[in-house]
């Protein structure tokens, strides 16, 4: 029996050693378990902001695609609800202190409303003020989309513990019609039925009035 050169004896080793590399290359990787990530033990954020109550629920405008934009009258008294939570997972309470502020749509600061508050993991709060705009902030564009507004803003700060700063302030445009009387004008809407305004450059019944001014 003829006995195996030293270089071929070396190369199928080498073959050997390497053929369990190969197969365990080709044998994909479980992808990592991202359920098994820790949350953040405290948490603070700005979870929602509502316009209106009960007693003076938000006028309502319909978009062109379907969709509502819900909208305040000028000189009209509204109720802005913020709710922050604690999102996080800890059954201890957690200090935080809050701001709900009013911006002009340029910029600066209109009004604003200090709050604080101590919440355990998943609990939340709705604070509330009353805000009566003086002036008209919106439009509506050439495909009848309604836009513009004061910005409500909502901030939270919940301190070094805060594990996460990213959801720590909400900001929501609030347009501001001039006026809204179901009986402005009425007269002068689509008078003959045929789908076009008669007087088009009358205000109409049940249609606010809007004016990017102020």
């Amino acid at each position: 029996m003829r006995s195996l050169s030293p270089f071929l004896l070396v190369s199928l080793m080498l073959a050997m050693s390497m053929a369990p590399m190969a197969v365990n290359s080709m044998i994909d990787e479980p992808a990592p378990d991202r359920s098994a990530t820790p949350k953040a033990l405290i948490d603070f954020e700005v979870t929602a902001i509502e316009v209106g109550a009960s007693w003076n629920l938000a006028e309502q405008w319909t978009q062109p695609d379907g969709s509502i934009e819900e909208f305040v009258i000028r000189d009209e008294l509204t109720q802005v609800n913020v709710t922050f939570t604690q999102v996080g997972t800890s059954s201890q309470p957690a200090y935080a202190e809050a701001w709900m502020q009013v911006w002009h749509p340029i910029g600066f600061l209109i009004e604003e409303h200090y709050v604080n508050m101590t919440l355990s993991g998943l609990q939340s709060t709705t604070e509330s003020f009353y805000y009566t705009p003086d002036a008209a902030h919106s439009a509506v564009d050439d495909d009848g989309y309604l836009y513009g507004g004061i910005i409500v803003r909502g901030t939270i700060d919940g301190g070094l513990a805060d594990d996460n700063e990213d959801n720590n302030e909400l900001d929501r445009e609030i347009p501001v019609a001039v006026w809204n009387d179901p009986m402005e004008n009425g007269f002068c809407g689509d008078v003959d039925g045929d789908q076009v305004i008669d007087c088009p450059n009358s205000l109409n019944a049940n249609e606010p009035t809007w004016a990017g001014i102020g």
